[in-house]
């Protein structure tokens, strides 16, 4: 089992003192981009959703495709360029985890799938916020702080297993 579990439970705490001095984030982008921008993402948010499904369809058990990190990629550079910097830097946090799932040869994670579904419920909000001048996106760094945790105990983990499978064997 390769399953690598991060708790991810502060999704569901109050806000602390903390998050609510953040300021709201805010962004100003021209409607003509804004249209370019959302038919675009949308096509790479369904190629992510398609991975969903097929994830839940294999009883959670399958492997990470390059086509979903292409998605990511793309929808990292595209947000960027759109200044829709929430989306950007989720994508991008998300394209590394993958890729690093990718590179170790291991399977998508209950940690992956949790941290897609909740990246898709989010860029559906920031979708619906910029559609609206001078609306608040809503807060994303919880999980872009997730996503770094999550990457971050799979680069642990892994360099425990390189570790391990270079240590010599005992006579």
């Amino acid at each position: 089992d390769n399953d690598i579990e991060v708790d991810l439970s502060e999704q569901d705490q109050e806000p602390s003192a903390t998050d609510s001095d953040l300021p709201a984030a805010l962004i100003s982008i021209d409607p003509t981009l804004l249209e370019i921008f959302a038919s675009e993402s949308r096509t790479h948010i369904d190629t992510i959703n398609a991975f969903l499904n097929k994830y839940r369809e294999a009883g959670g058990v399958c492997a990470v495709d390059r086509e979903v990190s292409r998605a990511f990629h793309t929808l990292h550079g595209s947000a960027h360029m759109a200044g829709v910097d929430p989306i950007a830097e989720v994508s991008a946090g998300l394209e590394t985890y993958v890729n690093e799932l990718l590179e170790q040869g291991l399977l998508a994670d209950r940690t992956l799938l949790q941290l897609i579904e909740r990246s898709d419920r989010q860029f559906e909000s920031i979708l619906e916020a910029i559609n609206v001048p001078g609306a608040e996106i809503p807060d994303w760094q919880v999980l872009l702080e997730d996503i770094e945790r999550a990457h971050s105990s799979l680069l642990h983990d892994g360099a425990e297993s390189d570790q391990h499978d270079a240590a010599p064997e005992a006579e």
